[in-house]
This record gives structure tokens, sequence and C-alpha cells, in this order.
């Protein structure tokens, strides 16, 4: 079964651009279509967050994670419910999910493009120190998770004077061909042919 679709991608970036009632809307209608793809089960969970609407993210994370089948899978639903909880104001039971994603075992390989689910679950605890140092494992900077990564001083305000930030934002916005400050390149244009 396939874990994503393209409008399960065109979800996750309505998130990551702050349009979570689309997002949402669309990360349902998937799943008439594909009731199990995680994609959109993840789509509705992170809409439903950032609509304040907790305690649904929470139940709607709660039902899939036993019928994750793959050791991804697991990390992305134990960061969301890490998260989740925090925000809720359960740190009993977010510490608890921060400690069965970090028990998760994963190839070193896998481990070095998958950073964000790890620094968002200390994010969750406000510890900018352990979010960065995730952040700093991160080899693969094309991930869409990374795209989370610029509005991070949202929910974190410390991270706008952090250098170690400015640092990684360099290396997203390098991997992007983008300038060092994340605008578009100037591009000139090709000299029209003759007729």
């Amino acid at each position: 079964m396939a874990t994503s679709t393209p409008d399960a991608f065109f979800s996750n970036v309505d998130n990551n651009t702050g349009q979570h009632k689309k997002a949402l809307e669309g990360a349902r209608k998937l799943q008439q279509i594909y009731p199990d793809l995680e994609q959109a089960i993840w789509g509705e969970a992170r809409s439903l967050f950032w609509l304040g609407r907790v305690e649904e993210a929470i139940s709607v994370v709660e039902k899939r994670l036993p019928r994750a089948e793959d050791k991804f899978e697991r990390v992305v639903l134990r960061h969301h419910l890490t998260q989740f909880e925090a925000a809720a104001g359960d740190t009993v039971r977010a510490r608890e999910h921060l400690e069965a994603l970090q028990k998760i075992p994963l190839s070193p390989d896998v481990r070095s493009r998958g950073a964000f689910p790890f620094a968002s679950a200390h994010a969750a605890f406000g510890d900018v120190d352990a979010m960065i140092e995730e952040y700093q494992k991160q080899s693969d900077w094309w991930a869409i998770p990374t795209t989370a990564l610029r509005t991070a001083p949202e929910r974190l305000p410390a991270l706008r004077e952090d250098p170690r930030y400015s640092a990684l934002l360099r290396k997203v916005h390098h991997s992007w061909g983008l300038r060092p400050d994340g605008s578009l390149p100037e591009q000139t244009l090709a000299p029209e042919p003759s007729r």
C-alpha cells in the first residue's frame, strides 16, 4: 500500500503554509478514497492540532498507532503524540511518548535523514538545545518536513536569535537553491530565439 499521493503532498504543504482548514478538508477527502493512507491520517491529525482541536488530534493518532505497519510510521505517530500531549498540558504522557519514540530502532542512514520528528518532539517541551542537536544530525534537507524548520520560531521564539538556528536555515536554503536569506535567486532570462 502506498504511503503517499500527490494530494497528500499538497495537504502537507497546506499545513506547512498555515492553510490548516484546507489541509483538513484535503486529508479527510483522501481518507474517503484511501482509508488507510498514512499521509492522510497524519495530515488530519496535524490539521486538527493547528486548528486548536488538540484532543481530536490525539484521538486520530491513538486510533492509528496500533495499526502502524512500519518503524517510520511509528516514529511519526509517537512524534505527533509527544507534541500533542505536551500542548494539551499532559507532560507525563508526552514524555512517555518521547521515550517510546527514542526507543524505536532506526538505521543510521534513516536516522540522519529523519531528524524532524525527534527535533519536533523536543521542541514540544521548549528544549531548544535538544531540538538544534537533532536537526544538526540531518543530512538530507530536501525532505518536506524540514519546511517546518522555517516556521519553528512561531512555536519557539527563542530560536529567532540563536545562531545555530540561522546556520541550519542557511543549510536548508542552500539545499533548495535559495539565497542564504531564503529568497529566490535572481534568474536571467535566456534571449528570445530569433525568428
